[in-house]
């Protein structure tokens, strides 16, 4: 009863993680039931474990979400994926454009710091749920941007040329705010860890280890060994299993975010025409990556419904307002 409601848990959504799964796996002869059971039922109790509603204080939508500590080492470990290759001086800066660098640094700063007091104003719970939002940048070739349940916000340095003017800056980072107010890390890690028990229950049913065995036995291969193949190969269907799910509600993850972010700049001051014609003067259309592909559609959907921020504008007049 407490699960009724949770997209996880509806024919649909199981259907399309079954689907998922076996699509790196290979039918074959059936496992003995007794080391079935067994994994079955460590799956299910993982599966129960983590099974938990919440509904996005955004919209009210229904979504499966892992437990808060859960979420936060997955997202952490997420980020940590997409700073490979940073880099961090131990030396204070000398290059010409080493200023330029260091105001992108206190912009980040101050620019969150309203932003996250929007965030609580309007969402009266986020305090309840995060100790606080923490702003940086990070020094990598690519732009892009990336967040943690716990509210960790990090910026990639080219994300830079992307904001001439403060209300862009807003707009990028209060998207990844609604990212975290509107829990997506939770519901990631939740669809991550619900598709790895799922695997971990058709694994056994599809005899994927002894395909595995099957394939490495023209090799001088111990059992140990074929093990370990077999049981990262797994891991990696039900890796490849649980993007393919969260890909599928990704559009949406980026609206909510995008609507939220919305609201934020209603609360700091900024109108529709400001904020769109800060990118004005930005190239979207490179570098060719997902994350800006991803930006311009943001500002495309800001620019069809700029009426939005208008009516969220007139509903907060006590709004603060951002120094220019």
């Amino acid at each position: 009863a407490p699960l009724r409601g949770c997209k996880s848990f509806e024919p649909a959504w199981l259907e399309s993680a079954y689907t998922a799964i076996k699509g790196g796996l290979l039918v074959g002869p059936a496992p003995r039931p007794l080391a079935y059971m067994t994994r079955l039922l460590a799956a299910l109790f993982v599966t129960l474990f983590l099974a938990a509603c919440a509904s996005s204080p955004h919209t009210g939508r229904t979504q499966f979400a892992a437990p808060k500590p859960v979420s936060e080492a997955y997202s952490e470990f997420s980020m940590q994926l997409m700073l490979l290759g940073t880099t961090e001086s131990q030396h204070p800066c000398a290059d010409p454009g080493c200023e330029s660098r260091r105001q992108f640094d206190r912009r980040v700063v101050q620019v969150g710091a309203l932003l996250a007091e929007a965030a609580n104003h309007l969402y009266p719970e986020l305090p309840g749920r995060i100790a606080g939002f923490e702003f940086t940048v990070a020094d990598k070739n690519e732009p892009g941007t990336a967040s943690t349940a716990s509210g960790r916000i990090v910026l990639l340095r080219p994300v830079s040329v992307f904001t001439p003017k403060d209300e862009a800056l807003a707009f990028i980072m209060g998207r990844e705010i609604g990212h975290v107010v509107a829990q997506h890390h939770d519901e990631n890690a939740a669809t991550g860890l619900i598709v790895s028990a799922i695997a971990q229950i058709l694994a056994p049913v599809l005899n994927f280890a002894r395909i595995i065995a099957t394939l490495v036995s023209g090799a001088s291969t111990t059992g140990v060994a074929t093990s370990t193949a077999a049981n990262a190969a797994v891991t990696a269907a039900s890796i490849a299993g649980s993007r393919v799910l969260v890909s599928a509600y990704k559009p949406q993850q980026r609206e909510e975010a995008d609507a939220i972010a919305v609201k934020l700049l209603a609360r700091i001051g900024y109108d529709s025409g400001s904020v769109s014609s800060a990118f004005a003067s930005v190239d979207l259309g490179s570098p060719p990556t997902s994350w800006v592909l991803d930006l311009r559609n943001s500002v495309n959907r800001l620019s069809a419904n700029t009426p939005a921020i208008a009516a969220s504008r007139a509903a907060a007049p006590d709004a603060i307002v951002l120094a220019r």
